[in-house]
């Protein structure tokens, strides 16, 4: 090279030798260096910081004492609206979404990680597919987040407390889950919906929602109407509509001590088939959910938690 030529380095630490550049400075060959990137960083023993004519920046941005105090203040604020239930709003790849829109997003993002969750645990075996779709209103808005939401409920059930709002659609890519999204303007009942519909093996499983004074409520199961508002345990079970058989569900629970807190029944004609749903406030084991199930007229018996261990 010729006397006297700049070295710039900004890409990575190591591709010059600090060594090597300190005697190419002391020998006059290099003329100055601007270095961003360092071996070790912070570099308190670079040979480097000694020199009139070199440069050196702190590789981060944020270094100054002026943004080290705005980006602590930022970083507060988002914990505590993170700890308060609201969204993460600068979070590396979770869709951002101006705050005007978020005050009618909010109860949906949590609308559609509880459906997530049910509907995960009431489907049979793995899933290939996921199909989530917003009609009504709803449709309108910039629907990203719900469908992360959903990813994360859904998958945090079956892989656990890991999963979160920035790894829930790499995770669902790496399982090979299809993730399709559809939107439609048309509502009935409600102003506004979503739906999860799940496809394993062949089958299917769907878990239809709303939002009710901010509130998610669970409208539909597959073909059965509900008028769920989910919380806590929940035991679904599907079950043919006549006499003699919610009853004896109740008292499989009472004599093992566990108290039922809630109750919604979907309707169907005489002896057609439809969901019972009970809220319960104790974990139900494996033994008494299989009492359940051999009550005469259950055709199946799942508990779902919305609880994470």
């Amino acid at each position: 090279m010729k006397k006297g030529v700049r070295i710039l380095n900004c890409a990575r630490g190591g591709i010059i030798s600090e060594e090597a550049l300190a005697r190419a400075l002391e020998s006059g060959k290099i003329g100055g260096a601007a270095i961003d990137v360092f071996v070790e960083e912070p570099p308190f023993d670079s040979p480097l910081l000694g020199y009139d004519n070199v440069i050196v920046t702190p590789h981060l941005g944020a270094s100054t004492q002026e943004a080290q105090v705005n980006v602590a203040i930022d970083i507060a604020n988002e914990v505590v609206s993170v700890l308060s239930g609201g969204p993460a709003k600068n979070a590396i790849n979770i869709p951002s979404v101006k705050p005007e829109a978020m005050a009618v997003l909010a109860p949906y993002i949590r609308l559609a990680e509880i459906m997530g969750k049910i509907s995960g645990q009431l489907v049979d075996g793995n899933y290939e597919k996921v199909e989530i779709g917003y009609n009504g209103e709803i449709s309108g808005k910039d629907t990203r987040p719900l469908t992360v939401s959903a990813l994360k409920g859904l998958l945090e059930m079956a892989l656990g407390s890991g999963v979160n709002y920035v790894n829930a659609p790499a995770l669902a890519k790496s399982r090979k889950i299809a993730v399709v999204e559809s939107k439609s303007e048309s509502a009935e009942e409600y102003s506004s919906t979503m739906s999860i519909k799940l496809t394993s093996a062949g089958t299917t499983k769907l878990v239809a929602g709303t939002v009710v004074g901010d509130e998610p409520k669970i409208v539909s199961i597959d073909e059965d109407r509900v008028d769920i508002f989910p919380a806590g345990r929940m035991i679904f079970a599907k079950h043919i509509n006549k006499p003699n058989v919610i009853g004896p569900c109740c008292l499989v629970l009472g004599k093992n001590n566990i108290n039922i807190s809630g109750m919604q029944v979907g309707r169907s004609e005489v002896g057609g088939v439809t969901m019972m749903v009970l809220n319960v406030d104790s974990d139900v084991s494996d033994a008494i959910l299989d009492e359940v199930s051999q009550v005469p007229g259950i055709l199946s018996a799942k508990l779902v938690t919305l609880l994470t261990s």
